[in-house]
């Protein structure tokens, strides 16, 4: 089993997830700024990745209500973090 790969994963979906980690390790150390381009990149990622794994619409959503957190953090664009909440309930509310 090898537990590092240099090569990008397979799936779109799987490279958000170290970027929104990244994002959340700079929300969490109260740096909104850091995490800003992390947590953007990943859900760019995911807004265009195919959603066929179980999981990847709740990571998008989980990742859009991260981001407008920052957003809320940073006082900036409170149309965008009210956007990015309702559109992550309506993915997370979707059959």
């Amino acid at each position: 089993m090898m537990l590092y790969s240099e090569g990008t994963p397979p799936e779109p979906a799987l490279q958000a997830v170290p970027l929104r980690g990244i994002g959340l390790a700079h929300m969490t150390a109260d740096d909104p700024d850091l995490a800003l381009p992390f947590l953007a990149r990943a859900l760019k990622i995911l807004e265009h990745a195919p959603h066929e794994r179980e999981g990847v619409s709740n990571l998008q959503a989980a990742t859009m209500r991260d981001l407008a957190d920052v957003y809320t953090a940073l006082r900036r664009e409170p149309q965008r973090a009210r956007e990015l909440r309702r559109r992550a309930a309506e993915l997370e509310s979707a059959p």
